[in-house]
Order: structure tokens, then C-alpha cells, then sequence
């Protein structure tokens, strides 16, 4: 209660969630605390005297609400009393109600702010249970889990045993579970379950027995549960891992030779394998047999190889062969022979011979052998020949046999071939000149070259072209005859096949020859004509070799016209024909071709050339007609006489006088019957 106030400050130090409000002089302080302890408040009071400062105080004390903690330990076994202090504690209470679902022979009491269990569990399970606390405040319980697990016992062990071959897979090995169970599982060498191996990682409860190593081994498990004694349980029955079987290689892989004995048995050894089946691969005559774990291989080989045998072993674990090899040497033999009885024949380093052989035999060696003669007399040995066949060489000229000795080291024999036919080897053949010209000659002259008679195909070369550059014959003989028709330095060369077919490398090349030509030279005037009248103008043709020319001086000889000849002068170096003179009247006009042989020298050669006669013409009226008008042209007629002049196109020189003197003009007119008309220049 207040008096005089009219209010309140804000409260100090109240307990949390407690308020306090002001009213018809009455202070009320209400709410519900939120946390325990004690609370000395004072609240001002506000209006009215306030001085002195007026609070209203006084202490709250706030009791706090039970507590119950955790259950000391909470596991144990089936049939077995708890042990001693196991507690869960309490705050604030000051008893307990009646507990619910604790394990069957658990029973809790309160004393001291402390729960104690105590009791001996008649069930296993996990027990979640409830015990309210009495007194003090609030609504409080004790809870928590009691586990029980099932006393450990030895439930359906199965582990039967039994025998399997390395990496295969046993059945496993079981135990039955339990409430609360752990399992850890054993291995030991000897049949009892006390010095066992833990197996590390095994904890459930059943186990894949070993497939390796290949050893007997036993088995047990230990099954546990916390705060409970382990049990082990049986031993198991033997796990026996048989290993593999071995097979070790071949004591000897033998060379023999065919129908002996194999001297010494071949044997391998075994584990494991109770036998063997069909052997593979052995000669004909030898067999394999099993005994005490040895394959034994022994018998007479009848026939020759190389025999890779695989004998399977049977029993035991796995599949495995004994493997080796064994190989049979023939009696040395001569075999197929091919000898080239007939020989062989060759041209020196040409074609390679055919080689020759024998077959091929098991365990034969070869060594190659010649001879001058076809026999045994005097053999040389062919070193590095020591195949079954041959290739003669063909390097050296002669003829040579050939055999072969075949033997077998391991029988210890030798068999001898037959000689071969003759292997011939023929030189090549040297191609030379027997004949042939020298020095400087003329063309148009028989030549004769030769080389040696009596061999075949024989080819002779000769430059330049047959008919221009000369003409041969006999050129399939040993001898030809060759005329060069132009000047120049010649050769020829021959090669042929002898007789042996051996033709040579290189063909022979004759001297080198000079052949010479006399020469002449084109007319000086190349289009030389002349009148029926006058001294004809001399041409001339040089010369060189010549000495002189046919029918020197001779009028009208060699074709040239009537009235003109030709002469000679000079020397062989440097001549000259000169064709001189007047043409007959007689001659009738028109080209006159003439040739000139000339004399002395090399060949045949004329002097050539054509003389163009010319007739003289009658002009027998000549008209004009005036141009109309300056500068035109006058258009001029010529008539002649039809006889001396042929239809056709002549060159006209003419020239205009008086007013228009201009200097003598060529025009080409055509004539037809002696008529021709033609255009002058202009007329002014």
C-alpha cells in the first residue's frame, strides 16, 4: 500500500517475467518467473513528496523446478544382477512416483536426491522407462533406455568341413544370432578353440572359409555381448585347400636319330595328379607313362621331326600339360635330287644359273662341292655352300660338275649325290676391225669394212641416213661395203652374237675416215637472160677439187644455148668456170637449162643453171586516149605481133615527153594476142 503517491517508477531487480503496476494507492506485483534465485527489488513511487526519495522494496525468492539427470549405465546382460551403483540423480524432488516399463527384475528407489536401480533382468531388450519425481516443483520425470542383451550362447554352428582345390570357393561356416550379439571368428592349424587366430575384419555370423593357401585349417567363433561372459563354439570340422598340380619341365628335350632307342628315358615330375591321359605329339615308337609322380617317356622313334608333345595329367586340382620336345635326325640321304643332269650354259657375268638341290631332311647338314671333271677325283669345297641348294656362279669362263654330301651328325652318317651335268660358262666375245679404210677418200667410192667371219647377227651401225648420206650392202655378213655420198669425218661399228651366243659388251668402232666432195657455186647472176642479138654478159660458178669440166670451150655443149660455151681456170683449191658468148639467132627463145660436169676431184657434180632466152619484139601501132580531165591518166594500147608474143604478162618501160618529162617507168601489162593496155602515171 502507498500513500501520497500517485504512481511508480520503473521497477529494479524483480525477477524475470514479474511485473509490478500502481493503482488506488496499491502496488501489485504479479507474473510468472522465469528463473530461480532470490531478488532484493525496490520501485520508486513517484508524485506526491518525493523528497526524500520513496521506494517500495522487498526480497522475492524463486524456487527452481525439479531435475533428473542420466542413468549412470544403462547396459547389461540377461541374468545377471546389476552391479552395484547405478544411479540417475534428481534436484529439488523428494521422491518418486511409481516407475514405468522397467526391465522385468529392475526395481528403482529415492533417496538422497538419487534414483538407485537394482535387481537381476529376467528379459533382454531395450527398456525405455519413465520414473516422476515427487515434491518440489514442477512436473518432472526420470527417463531413459536400459538395454538387455541375451546371454551369449552357441545357437545352429554350422561348419561342416571339406576338402577343395586351391581358389575354390567352401560353403561358408554359420552361427545363429542373438539379442545384442558381436561375433569374432578364429582360424587355427590345429582342431581345438582355444589357440585360434583372430581373423581380422570376420564379425558377423558367418564366415567364407579360406580358398589359399593350400593347408588344413579350423575354424571357430566367439560370440559376445557386452557386459555378458564370451562363449566360443566348437571347433569346426578340416578345411583342406588342396594345391594345384605341378608338372616341372622336360628332363632332357633330346636330338635322337630315327629307330634306336631314345637312350635316356625323359621324364617329368608331378604333385598332385594321380595319372596321365592321351599323350600328344610324340613320335611314332615312343609312349609316356605315370608312376610314384613321375611321367616316364621312352620307346624307339620310327619316323623323323621335330615333335612337340603335351601330355595332359589327370586327378589333383587344375588342368596342366607336360610339354617338351623331341626331335628325331633321319639317316643321311640323297632326296629328290635336282642336279640339272643335262648342265646348264651361260654367258660370263650374264644370266645367273638355275640352282640345283636336294630335299631337305630332319637334322641333314649340306656342304657343295665342284669339280673340273664329272667325278670325286679332285673336289674343291664351296666355302659357305651349306644349304640344300645351290647357285652356281657364272663369273668365271670353263665348265664345272657339282655335288652335294648330306650328312646327319646325330646318326653319324653321310650319303654322296650324283655329279651335276657340265655348267658351262662361255667368254664374251672381242669384236675388232679385220678390214676397214683409212686416211682421206672420195665419195662415190666402194669402202669395205670386215670383221671376224663365222659368228651370228651381226649389227652393223652406220650415221646418217641410207640413200642420202650413202647406200651399204652385206650388212648381215661380216663384211659390207659402204659408198658415202656426202663429204664429212665417217665411222662405223659393228658388234654380233658368236657362235656360244656370247655377244660382246661393247661393239667395235671403225677408224675415222675423211671423205671429200668436189663443190660448185650458184651462177654470179642467179637469173642470167640474154637477146638473139648482142654479146651474151658472162656468168661464172666457182669451184673446188675440180680440175677442169666436160666439154670445155664447146659451143652450145653441156645444154647451154647455141653460141655460148663454158671454160675452166684455176686449180683444185679455187677454180672457175666462166660462161661466155653471143646466142644464135636459131635458138628459139625460152629458158635454157645447162649442166656442167666437172672434172678431177672426188665425186660426181655439175655445175647447174638456167639461161633465159629472149626474142626480140615488133611494136606495131601504139594508141593513147587523153585523160578528161588534169591530173588523170592517159590509157596507152600497144599492138604486136601475135607470133612473137606469147599471151602474158611483160614488163613495159616507157616515158612521157613535152609537158610532162618524167624519167623512164616499168609497168607490168598483160598481153592477150599481141594486145596489151595499160594506165600512165598522171598527166598534168
Amino acid at each position: 500500500m502507498t500513500t501520497g503517491a500517485t504512481g511508480i517508477g520503473v521497477p529494479v531487480n524483480l525477477p524475470a517475467g514479474i511485473t509490478a503496476v500502481w493503482t488506488g494507492n496499491t502496488i501489485t506485483i504479479s507474473g510468472t518467473p522465469t528463473a530461480s534465485g532470490t531478488f532484493g527489488y525496490s520501485i520508486p513511487l513517484t508524485g506526491g513528496c518525493t523528497t526524500p526519495a520513496v521506494n517500495a522494496t522487498g526480497i522475492i525468492t524463486v524456487t527452481p523446478n525439479n531435475t533428473a539427470g542420466t542413468i549412470s549405465s544403462s547396459t547389461f546382460c540377461q541374468g545377471t544382477a546389476l552391479p552395484a551403483g547405478v544411479t540417475q540423480s534428481t534436484t529439488g524432488a523428494t521422491g518418486i512416483g511409481a516407475p514405468s516399463n522397467l526391465p522385468q527384475g529392475i526395481t528403482a528407489a529415492w533417496a538422497s536426491n538419487q534414483i538407485t536401480f537394482t535387481g537381476t533382468p529376467t528379459a533382454f531388450g531395450n527398456y525405455s522407462y519413465t520414473i516422476p519425481l515427487t515434491g518440489g516443483c514442477g512436473v518432472v520425470n526420470a527417463t531413459g533406455t536400459i538395454t538387455i542383451n541375451e546371454t551369449p550362447v552357441i545357437k545352429s554352428f554350422t561348419a561342416p568341413g571339406g576338402t577343395q582345390c586351391i581358389t575354390t570357393d567352401f560353403p561358408d561356416l554359420s552361427v545363429g544370432t542373438g539379442f545384442g550379439y558381436t561375433y569374432q571368428w578364429y582360424q587355427n592349424s590345429a582342431a581345438n578353440n582355444t589357440t585360434g587366430t583372430a581373423i581380422v575384419g570376420q564379425t558377423s555370423n558367418t564366415l567364407d572359409p579360406f580358398r589359399t593357401p593350400a593347408v588344413t585349417t579350423y575354424y571357430y567363433v566367439v560370440v559376445s555381448s557386452p557386459t555378458c561372459t564370451p562363449v566360443p563354439s566348437s571347433i569346426s570340422a578340416a578345411y583342406i585347400v588342396t594345391p594345384a598340380n605341378t608338372v616341372t619341365a622336360a628332363s632332357a628335350a633330346p636330338t635322337v636319330c630315327i629307330n634306336p632307342a631314345v637312350p635316356v628315358n625323359i621324364t617329368h615330375t608331378t604333385t598332385g595328379a594321380t595319372n596321365i591321359g592321351v599323350a600328344l605329339g610324340l613320335p611314332t615308337g615312343v609312349t609316356a607313362s605315370w608312376s610314384a609322380n613321375t611321367i616316364i617317356i621312352a620307346g624307339t622313334p620310327s619316323v623323323s621331326g621335330v615333335f612337340n608333345y603335351t601330355i595332359p595329367l589327370d586327378g589333383g586340382c587344375g588342368t596342366l600339360n607336360g610339354t617338351g620336345t623331341i626331335t628325331v635326325n633321319a639317316q643321311a640321304a640323297i632326296i629328290a635330287p635336282n642336279l640339272s643332269p643335262l648342265g646348264q650354259t651361260r654367258c660370263i657375268n650374264t644370266a645367273a644359273f638355275s640352282p640345283i638341290s636336294v630335299g631337305l631332311g630332319q637334322g641333314f647338314t649340306y656342304q657343295w662341292y665342284s669339280n673340273d671333271t664329272q667325278d670325286y677325283t679332285t673336289p674343291t669345297l664351296i666355302s659357305g655352300a651349306t644349304l640344300n641348294s645351290y647357285s652356281p656362279l657364272s663369273n668365271a669362263a670353263g665348265t664345272t660338275y657339282y655335288y652335294v654330301i648330306v650328312s646327319s651328325l646325330t646318326c653319324g652318317t653321310t650319303a654322296t649325290s650324283a655329279p651335276s651335268g657340265a655348267f658351262v660358262v662361255n667368254p664374251l666375245s672381242v669384236v675388232t676391225f679385220t678390214a676397214q679404210p683409212s686416211g682421206t677418200l672420195c665419195v662415190d667410192t666402194d669402202l669395205i669394212y670386215t670383221t671376224q667371219p663365222g659368228q651370228s647377227t651381226y649389227v652393223w651401225t652406220i650415221p646418217g641416213l641410207a640413200g642420202t648420206d650413202y647406200t651399204v650392202s652385206g650388212l648381215t655378213t661380216n663384211s659390207i661395203t659402204v659408198r658415202w655420198l656426202t663429204p664429212g669425218n665417217k665411222t662405223v661399228s659393228v658388234n654380233y652374237t658368236a657362235v656360244n651366243n656370247c655377244g660382246a659388251t661393247t661393239p667395235a668402232t671403225s677408224n675415222t675416215i675423211t671423205v671429200r666432195k668436189n663443190t660448185v657455186n650458184p651462177p654470179s647472176n642467179p637469173n642470167p637472160s640474154s637477146c638473139y642479138t648482142g654479146a651474151f654478159t658472162l656468168i661464172t660458178h666457182t669451184t673446188t677439187l675440180a680440175t677442169g669440166i666436160a666439154n670445155a670451150g664447146v659451143s652450145g655443149g653441156n645444154g647451154l644455148p647455141l653460141g655460148l660455151s663454158a671454160i675452166w681456170t684455176g686449180n683444185a683449191t679455187s677454180g672457175t668456170i666462166t660462161i661466155s658468148g653471143t646466142v644464135d639467132p636459131t635458138v628459139t627463145p625460152g629458158p635454157k637449162a645447162y649442166s656442167i660436169p666437172l672434172s678431177g676431184g672426188c665425186g660426181t657434180v655439175a655445175a647447174t643453171g638456167i639461161i633465159n632466152v629472149e626474142p626480140e619484139y615488133t611494136l606495131t601501132s601504139i594508141s593513147s586516149v587523153s585523160p578528161s580531165s588534169t591530173g588523170g591518166s592517159a590509157t596507152i594500147t600497144l599492138n604486136l605481133i601475135p607470133s612473137t608474143l606469147a599471151t602474158g604478162s611483160f614488163v613495159v618501160n616507157y616515158s612521157m615527153g613535152l609537158a610532162n618529162p618524167r624519167a623512164a617507168t616499168n609497168v607490168t601489162v598483160n598481153f592477150t594476142n599481141g594486145v596489151g593496155t595499160f594506165f600512165t602515171s598522171s598527166i598534168t
